[in-house]
């Protein structure tokens, strides 16, 4: 993607969002559902889930392996019969309040002037 002025939101939905779909889909896996399923729960395509296991789709955000134990139980509560969207809020919050959306803002926008509270993290980690 070119260099450009991004909103947090946009960044939000073009590579945290795939990379939470991305780590529930693994997580399913691992828990027993075939790819087939796991396209129909997380509402994507099969080819976007074969995106996913192959690295080539959700894989440039990177968030903390202290969520992974979150992913998890996420996805026992989807095959649970969960919200989805449920589900991705709960995690979306947890990688914002942690700060992680946004000093992945910061790494993305070059040009974000000092003291920013855009993210309201207050500082970056």
């Amino acid at each position: 993607m070119p260099d450009m002025n991004y909103l947090l939101q946009e960044l939000e939905v073009w590579y945290v969002l795939p990379a939470l779909r991305r780590a529930l889909a693994s997580e399913l896996e691992k828990q027993g559902l075939l790819r087939v399923e796991i396209a129909k729960m997380l509402g994507v395509s099969k080819a976007a889930i074969s995106q996913y296991f192959h690295k080539e789709r959700g894989v440039e955000f990177h968030f903390p392996k202290s969520l992974n134990s979150k992913v998890s139980l996420s996805a026992g509560r989807l095959k649970n019969g969960s919200s989805l969207a449920f589900e991705m809020q709960s995690l979306l919050n947890e990688l914002r309040n942690n700060g992680e959306v946004c000093n992945f803002h910061h790494m993305k926008e070059k040009d974000i002037e000092e003291g920013c509270n855009v993210c309201f993290s207050g500082s970056l980690k």
